[in-house]
């Protein structure tokens, strides 16, 4: 006998990245918003029983993410509860600039993560070689998009992940069966830990993708405000001028005209002579000027 469950979810994960909130260690600050599961979602589960699975689902992936990028080797550093919450809606939602106060002005990105299918797949009991068999495996998926909240508030998406949790036991009573069928908790926790991992793999894959702006020049010397997470002495960086705007429309039948940042033109390249926790130096060379609030990428960005 084989029994499949399927729920495909969408959850309203938030999480802030803070490029310049590093502390002395170098560590990314990370603001943490709401973890919660869409409202159809919810009354689908209601419907089918699956409520309680839905709620350990969305606890779990919060505390996951949590430790996962607090663990010692993680680049990030947490905020969570209710600080992060506010400060995702504050630059992300209602798109407004973050100040000093508490300290939002170090908070520079955000993200939104959506788990796409959770999956229960259920096997046995079976016989085989006089054993009895029973396997049950939970398979999680999701996907992120990650957004620049500084000077052209960009957005990257992470790509999707899959995270898996399997286990294969071998039965001799309906005590011992009834215990199987009990585990998916606990596979759920397994499962949400293996997304979180893959998930702050792909948030750091997406930070090197943001640039860097400049803070001074002071002749061919130039400090941008990236430190020693996001690029490395001896690293090549391409040098723009600072974002522009230029006037765009959506497509369709609705045309709606929005201002959208751009960098400016390319003016040369940026070598990495020192680099610190949270900022960075190096020697400019190229056929135009550096200018402060310039925008600098990184080649892992594809500059």
């Amino acid at each position: 006998m084989k029994k499949n469950t399927l729920i495909t979810i969408t959850l309203a994960a938030t999480l802030v990245l803070s490029a310049a909130a590093q502390d002395e260690d170098g560590a990314l600050g990370v603001a943490l918003g709401p973890v919660a599961a869409t409202q159809p979602l919810r009354e689908q589960a209601a419907k089918n029983g699956t409520a309680s699975d839905l709620d350990i689902l969305v606890r779990g992936v919060e505390t996951a993410l949590t430790a996962e990028l607090s663990n010692n080797d993680s680049p990030f550093s947490l905020i969570g509860g209710n600080v992060g919450a506010n400060l995702y809606k504050k630059i992300v939602v209602d798109q407004k600039s973050p100040t000093q106060t508490d300290g939002e002005d170090e908070v520079q990105y955000g993200l939104s993560v959506e788990i796409t299918a959770f999956a229960d797949a259920k096997t046995g009991p079976l016989q085989s070689g006089g054993l009895t068999i029973v396997q049950r495996e939970v398979t999680v998926m999701a996907s992120a998009i990650m957004h620049d909240v500084g000077k052209m508030r960009a957005s990257i998406a992470v790509p999707s992940v899959t995270a898996t949790a399997k286990r294969t036991n071998q039965v001799r009573s309906a005590t011992e069966l009834s215990g199987v069928e009990g585990q998916g908790a606990i596979l759920i926790g397994e499962a949400q830990k293996d997304l979180a991992k893959k998930l702050a793999a792909g948030l750091l894959e997406a930070y090197y993708m943001f640039p860097a702006y400049i803070l001074n020049v002071d002749g061919s010397e130039v400090t941008i405000d990236q430190g020693q997470v996001w690029c490395k002495e001896a690293d090549v960086l391409t040098v723009y001028g600072p974002p522009v705007a230029v006037e765009t429309a959506t497509r369709g039948k609705m045309k709606v005209s929005k201002t959208k940042m751009i960098p400016g033109k390319k003016v040369g390249t940026l070598t990495i002579t020192d680099v610190f926790p949270d900022s960075a130096r190096g020697t400019f060379s190229g056929a135009g000027n550096a200018e402060v609030d310039g925008v600098v990428y990184s080649k892992k960005a594809g500059k």
